[in-house]
Formats: C-alpha cells, sequence, structure tokens
C-alpha cells in the first residue's frame, strides 16, 4: 500500500511538471512582450537560461504583484499558476514526508 501512494505522488508530480513549464514560460513570455518594465524589474527571467533569479518571480507570483499590472491575462493566468504552484507543493512536500514517515515506521 505504501509503494502504491508513493507512486501515485511520484506520478502526480512528474506528470505536473511538463504543463508548470509552459504555464511559467507564458507568463514570463506575456511579461516580457507586453509589459517589459516589469519583466526588466524581475532580473529578464527565462524558463532555463536566466533563471537563476527565479525567487524574484516567486515572490511577484505569491506576492500576487501581478495584479498591479492591470493586464487580464496576467491576472488570469497568474491567478491559475498560483492555484497549480501550491497544490504541486503541497504534493511535494507529502511525497517527501510520506517516505520519511514510512521509513522511520519501518525501522
Amino acid at each position: 500500500m505504501e509503494n502504491l501512494i508513493l507512486i501515485v505522488l511520484f506520478s502526480i508530480l512528474a506528470l505536473m511538471v511538463i504543463p508548470g513549464f509552459f504555464f511559467h514560460w507564458k507568463f514570463l513570455k506575456r511579461l516580457k512582450e507586453e509589459h517589459l518594465d516589469v519583466w526588466n524589474e524581475l532580473g529578464q527571467p527565462s524558463l532555463f537560461l536566466n533563471n537563476s533569479i527565479n525567487w524574484r518571480v516567486t515572490k511577484f507570483l505569491f506576492g500576487r504583484k501581478y495584479l498591479e499590472v492591470g493586464d487580464e491575462f496576467l491576472t488570469k493566468m497568474g491567478d491559475f499558476m498560483l492555484v497549480f504552484y501550491s497544490v504541486y507543493y503541497l504534493i511535494f512536500i507529502g511525497f517527501f514526508s510520506f517516505i520519511i514517515i514510512s521509513t522511520r515506521a519501518s525501522h
């Protein structure tokens, strides 16, 4: 049963990676194309090449700063990504918590 739970949690995480990259890319693309000043303030982030400053984008997203931009598409995308990443992080934490708990319980 424990293995099944781990497989299910890992599968959900794995299946969420590609859509997560796509949503993140669309969000950054919109910022770059329509709100260049904000994109520059965030350090000109990209999905892979300049992702060392992703902490700024994470704070921008979770701080809901995208609402201040006044872009309806960015607002909808940001709200969706906020929920998407929150669910992803909760599953991620649950996955590793389950590993730790099941490892300790087996000893």
